[in-house]
């Protein structure tokens, strides 16, 4: 189970149970604020600020509008531009990177009176490569501003948008508003440890071997069961499990280098609490095993929640890969024991067997040709010769002929 570090003091009760609700109406605000003095951080902050009396709010309005307004200037990066030396700088440019983000914040946070720092530290953004972490080149800066003798996590920069490739994208994230100390942890390290916020500090290492987070692991409410750490150590498959409320489901994605492998190499099925995550690689090698979540109604791609990077000690012999699922697989809850493999020898006899909920016949199809599995207390099981070519595993509701299919599996030598 992924250990977490809790403050012991009430943690973040007020703000962070979720931060979009109590903002939305400082968000709207902001946003449609006409007008402005864009060249003076003083009279911008007054401007912001003023329709708002709490302090948080106010500190908000400040966050919403640089996250709006600033852009991540990726020319720095490549060494083509120098980076801002003074808030004013960065306020006239409305470019730069992390530091600038930063120190813009602070300016506007010291007009205010409100106790602001800036953290400077690493984190694991779009450079990031396990083993090099703390190279320069994953340095960053956030802030952490003090309300009510309380101190918050607030990463302007992140909060912005994201770096693909070689260009910004801006994507509003306010997860990274007053994100709670034991969340941020598991991206950001700062160099002064005490900014942590934690009673137990996170050490260099620990940091390093996190598996890596996205606000959508915290966001849906995961948990890693099987690895607590980043990189996993295979021989050629790998299962890794996570539990997640039965609202959730997860989808997952295997990448070598900046490449996308074929589906058939991930096998998914949630087995009561727990989703299981089945790999398959090709090669000894080390790959990226990527996982998504969303919501069960809501409609929409998934949300890449974590990732591990596996690293595997040998190639597989022939063909490999698991039996395709339809939609009907995770509408009858189905959960597969045998075979998890989606190349058989035809002419062979192999046994299947399921586990379904509310499905009346359960069925291996090739052609026109039905056979149909024994069923005891929802778990289904036959033994059939393997045709050769694709063939289906289908199930029907109770008093129903009307098959969906489950699973496509292939007669191949």
């Amino acid at each position: 189970m992924l250990k977490y570090y809790f403050l012991s003091a009430l943690v973040f009760i007020i703000f962070t149970a979720q931060a979009d609700e109590p903002f939305t109406f400082v968000d709207t605000q902001v946003m449609s604020m006409t007008g402005l003095n864009e060249r003076d951080i003083l009279q911008l902050t007054r401007q912001l600020t003023t329709p708002f009396e709490k302090p948080e709010e106010k500190v908000r309005a400040v966050f919403r509008w640089i996250t709006a307004n600033l852009e991540y200037d990726t020319d720095i990066v490549k060494g083509l531009h120098q980076r801002a030396r003074t808030a004013q700088e960065v306020l006239t440019r409305k470019k730069d990177v992390c530091s600038g983000y930063a120190m813009l914040f602070k300016a506007m946070m010291d007009n205010l009176g409100i106790e602001c720092a800036i953290i400077n530290g690493h984190s694991k953004g779009y450079s990031y490569d396990i083993g090099h972490l703390f190279d320069e080149r994953n340095s960053h800066a956030w802030n952490a501003v003090k309300i009510n003798n309380q101190w918050y996590l607030i990463d302007a920069t992140w909060g912005a948008g994201y770096i693909d490739g070689n260009r910004f994208v801006r994507s509003y994230n306010d997860y990274y508003f007053f994100t709670p100390p034991q969340e941020l942890i598991h991206t950001h390290y700062p160099e002064e440890r005490h900014w942590q916020l934690l009673d137990k500090k996170v050490t260099r290492e620990e940091f390093e071997n996190f598996v890596y987070l996205k606000p959508a692991y915290f966001k849906h409410h995961l948990q890693t069961s099987s690895h607590a750490n980043y990189t996993i150590d295979a021989d050629d498959a790998v299962q890794v499990k996570v539990w997640t409320p039965e609202d959730i489901l997860v989808g997952a994605s295997i990448y070598y280098g900046n490449n996308q492998l074929d589906q058939n190499f991930v096998f998914i099925q949630r087995n009561k609490d727990l989703w299981e995550i089945n790999a398959c690689f090709t090669d000894a090698d080390s790959y990226i095993l990527r996982l998504f979540a969303k919501r069960r109604e809501k409609e929409g791609p998934y949300d890449w929640a974590l990732e591990y990077r596996v690293k595997t000690r040998k190639s597989a012999e022939g063909a490999i890969g698991y039996p395709k699922q339809y939609m009907a697989f995770e509408q009858y809850k189905t959960y597969l024991y045998r075979p998890l493999t989606r190349f058989l020898p035809p002419g062979r006899e192999a046994t299947f067997r399921l586990r379904l909920q509310k499905a009346g016949k359960v069925a291996l199809i090739h052609g026109e040709t039905f056979e149909f599995f024994t069923e005891k207390q929802g778990l289904f099981e036959g033994k059939f010769i393997i045709p050769k070519g694709k063939f289906f595993i289908a199930a029907s509701p109770p008093g129903s002929n009307q098959f969906s299919y489950l699973l496509e599996y292939e007669g191949w030598e």
